[in-house]
């Protein structure tokens, strides 16, 4: 059986104007101490309601803009195939790239963003800060065409989750879904009924958070075209 509610990203990122103008100001002031506390700040609010069903189960997450047609606002197709590695824990692990947080930074080039995050990066972690910048970067692109993340938790065992991702991933990608993943896009071999039938009920379950219907009817009938008999 699959638990699945929405994280509402959006709302999340304009929720931090204050804690990036501190980080900011440290910054120009070299006050490392300051951007930590800063950061702390955004990372106390970002992890909140990550720590209940479904975030709290392994499965699969989506990050999605509900408003495009078909799947044209599928962007990630992610997994976590343990409980000790959830959902949640994955959904923090890019919300530690908190640059992407920072609205504020949407109306900017990435030259310009660039410029700004490893300043501040810089500030707070003056010896490695160096090796985030272009991450958080991409993350943002991500956050910003990504208003929602549909969370779908699953007790399937790591194998079969590790199976399905393959399967959702390509069959996605085949049915025109611009995804940012690079790993599975182009699979195209063997998978399992089990994994298929998996397959269409993270689909289902993500049309009843809010994924347009022609989207999942196109993305369930190339389920069996990017696979191969067992």
């Amino acid at each position: 059986m699959l638990h699945s509610k929405q994280f509402n990203l959006a709302r999340l990122r304009g929720a931090f104007s204050d804690q990036f103008t501190a980080w900011e100001l440290a910054a120009q002031r070299n006050d490392m101490a300051a951007a930590r506390a800063a950061r702390a700040g955004i990372r106390h609010v970002a992890f909140d309601g990550l720590a209940e069903p479904p975030a709290t189960l392994g499965g699969f997450y989506l990050f999605v803009d509900l408003e495009k047609e078909g799947l044209s606002g599928l962007n990630y197709i992610g997994i976590a195939d343990t409980m000790q590695r959830s959902i949640g824990r994955r959904i923090v692990d890019r919300l530690r790239d908190d640059s992407a947080l920072d609205v504020a930074l949407d109306r900017l080039s990435d030259d310009e963003a660039r410029s700004i995050i490893l300043r501040r990066l810089l500030c707070a972690l003056p010896k490695s800060g160096h090796n985030y910048v272009n991450k958080h970067i991409r993350v943002g692109h991500l956050f910003r065409r990504s208003p929602v993340v549909i969370l779908i938790g699953s007790d399937a065992e790591k194998p079969f989750i590790r199976e399905t991702e393959k399967v959702l991933i390509s069959s996605a990608a085949a049915a025109g879904a611009p995804l940012a993943n690079r790993q599975h896009v182009n699979f195209r071999g063997s998978v399992g009924d089990p994994a298929l039938k998996l397959a269409r009920a993270v689909i289902r379950q993500a049309v009843a958070e809010g994924l347009p219907e022609e989207g999942a009817l196109m993305w369930i009938e190339n389920l069996r075209g990017v696979t191969q008999p067992a």
